[in-house]
């Protein structure tokens, strides 16, 4: 698990917010690096970067990503990852070559993951474009008039998710995922599992605007 050196820090580092994306500085084998910081993804260095700080690939992984197409990644450990001044140690990282999608290569370095939210607690100010990291979450402002949720984490690489309630009563879990450009996202079994107890109707035109989106497969 990554871990921090200090046992008590409060870090605010600024961050643009994008394309729906939250785009931040860290620094990286000693040099500022260009991630998005995506909660609902693994921690991800484009090869290039691997290469250039001579990381050794320890195993590689083979998984299916939310649109079902295979993914194939190199896995290595990440020394250290800097954000702001918070040194994070002992990042385990997926490997894979960005310059294969769009938005790789050129515009971002890598993805900051999940894998790095245990190490403290959390808040992501869009209105400020300020994300802050504290080991107390006393530490952390809460906007006024906030809704308050328990956050759980399943499983590697550590999913943040929350328990969410329709109107008719059902329960089902909700993944937080910053790396979405969608507000919220049913999967089809709990749509029609909600349709089957009334708990949602389905309309018959839905309006919107957008692009489909990219992931690595």
């Amino acid at each position: 698990m990554p871990f921090t050196a200090v046992e008590r820090f409060v870090e605010r580092v600024p961050f643009e917010f994008r394309h729906n994306k939250i785009w931040l500085e860290v620094v990286i084998g000693g040099k500022p690096r260009k991630l998005v910081f995506d909660t609902g993804s693994p921690t991800l260095l484009d090869t290039a970067l691997a290469e250039e700080l001579g990381l050794e690939i320890i195993d590689r992984t083979v998984s299916t990503d939310a649109h079902g197409a295979r993914v194939e990644n190199g896995v290595a450990l990440l020394d250290t990852l800097t954000l702001g001044k918070l040194a994070i140690h002992d990042v385990p990282v997926f490997v894979h070559d960005l310059s294969k999608t769009s938005i790789g290569g050129c515009l971002i370095d890598g993805v900051l993951g999940s894998e790095i939210l245990p190490v403290g607690n959390w808040r992501i100010d869009v209105e400020a474009g300020l994300l802050t990291v504290a080991s107390d979450r006393a530490a952390l402002d809460i906007a006024e008039g906030a809704e308050a949720a328990d956050l759980h984490v399943f499983g590697y690489p550590y999913t943040p998710y929350f328990v969410m309630q329709f109107e008719n009563g059902m329960e089902s879990k909700a993944m937080v995922d910053t790396g979405s450009a969608e507000l919220f996202a049913l999967c089809p079994p709990e749509l029609e599992s909600l349709e089957k107890h009334r708990g949602f109707k389905r309309p018959r035109r839905i309006h919107g605007y957008g692009s489909i989106g990219e992931s690595l497969g």
